[in-house]
């Protein structure tokens, strides 16, 4: 343990005084998008990386969704100390889960990074997991699948799981790309209009699918090749006309 202590203490103190490495190009590197906790409260954070070098990133707490970027970052046998822009520190090292036979931990074959933050006068506990992993966005991570700024097309999902949870009809329809595809375990079905979303609403979104959206975090999010873009892991898909696929839980 002060092993490891040591090693985190050395890591942060040369963090401070690296800056990050020049943004490479999205050919060159990956990003890594990371959810769990500081102490108790939920977070998100990007750690764009190439092989064992950090080259920027972000994180941002759940329920205000506010980037918040790595000013340094350093990776060491297994440890990483990351240097925000709020001057907190994280530091942290590599969880495996099995898979990593024998091998050393490294982004590619972790399933995340437990440590601590430290900042403001306080020492919290960290606990993230690996949510996905994709090439370099530079800052605009949807450009495949719309024209609209990151913020632009986030704003759509934002709004439409605002008006769903405050049980807005209305709004939640005026977000929603017609026809809307709704899977459930017993098939699928087709809702072609605002009429029949209100009409079908209470078999849709029943307090368990609500729960779910309500846990889901509206940032950084990823695609496929379908051209839509997932909340959570799969709940709801959309694209930039609205939402397009629920994926009611079984």
């Amino acid at each position: 343990m002060k092993e490891r202590t040591s090693v985190l203490q050395s890591l942060a103190l040369m963090c401070l005084a690296a800056p990050l490495s020049a943004q490479p190009t999205a050919q060159q590197a990956k990003e890594v998008d990371c959810e769990g906790t500081v102490g108790a409260t939920r977070i998100g954070m990007t750690i764009d990386f190439k092989q064992d070098i950090i080259t920027g990133g972000h994180y941002f707490v759940a329920r205000d969704l506010q980037d918040i970027p790595f000013t340094s970052g350093i990776v060491s046998k297994g440890h990483i100390a990351i240097q925000m822009k709020d001057r907190s520190t994280f530091e942290l090292r590599f969880k495996g889960n099995g898979s990593e036979n024998g091998q050393p931990l490294n982004f590619e074959n972790s399933a995340g990074l437990v440590g601590t933050r430290r900042g403001h006068a306080r020492v919290e506990k960290v606990n993230l997991r690996f949510q996905s992993m994709g090439q370099y966005s530079d800052g605009q991570r949807y450009s495949a699948f719309t024209e609209l700024r990151d913020s632009e097309f986030e704003g759509i999902i934002r709004n439409w799981r605002m008006a769903l949870l405050a049980g807005n009809r209305t709004e939640t329809a005026r977000y929603t790309h017609f026809p809307l595809r709704v899977n459930a375990k017993d098939g699928h079905k087709m809702i072609r209009n605002a009429t029949q979303l209100s009409e079908n609403w209470d078999g849709i979104f029943t307090p368990l699918y609500l729960s779910k959206i309500k846990k889901d975090v509206p940032h950084d999010m990823r695609g496929d090749k379908s051209g839509l873009v997932m909340l959570g892991h799969g709940d709801v898909w959309f694209g930039d006309k609205g939402v397009e696929v629920l994926n009611l839980p079984n």
